[in-house]
């Protein structure tokens, strides 16, 4: 896999994912799309009582509806295919429902790269599919909780 274009898509990624606004209110599962996603799929905001992994998948289902939509045509073939690839692993991971959970900040929706028991975002675990678990593991140790 084209590692540039990883890195590419891991910025775009992570803008929709994470921002880098810091702290997330409850009521956001992220900064930039807010919880867009649960309403579109409940009609509702999700609640205090809402289970987290539920917030997630339902994000990043929403988040892989939003790529497939997006027009690449005028991508080069190749850019297009990786970009598929890619999609795919987050399909595959959002399938997989292991999310890390930030032990570090309890109470406080803050992101988490790698947790302390070794689970990855999905910026990540593409990084880890596409460039390598030791590429994912440096930028855990400069962006753990961005």
């Amino acid at each position: 896999m084209n590692k540039l274009f990883t890195a590419i898509f891991f910025n775009f990624f992570s803008i929709l994912l994470f921002a880098d606004s810091g702290v997330l209110t409850f009521s956001e599962v992220n900064p930039v799309i807010g919880d867009r996603s649960f309403i579109a799929r409940f009609g509702e905001k999700p609640t205090s009582k809402t289970d987290n992994l539920l917030r997630i998948s339902t994000h990043l289902e929403y988040v892989e509806s939003l790529l497939k939509q997006k027009d690449v045509s005028y991508l080069p073939e190749s850019l297009q295919k990786s970009r598929a690839h890619l999609i795919e692993l987050l399909h595959q991971y959002r399938l997989n429902m292991v999310f890390p959970e930030n032990t570090a900040f309890p109470g406080v929706r803050v992101p988490c790269f790698i947790d302390n028991k070794g689970k990855i975002c999905a910026v990540g675990y593409l990084i880890e599919k596409t460039a390598g678990r030791d590429i994912a593991e440096k930028i855990n140790q400069i962006h753990q909780y961005h």
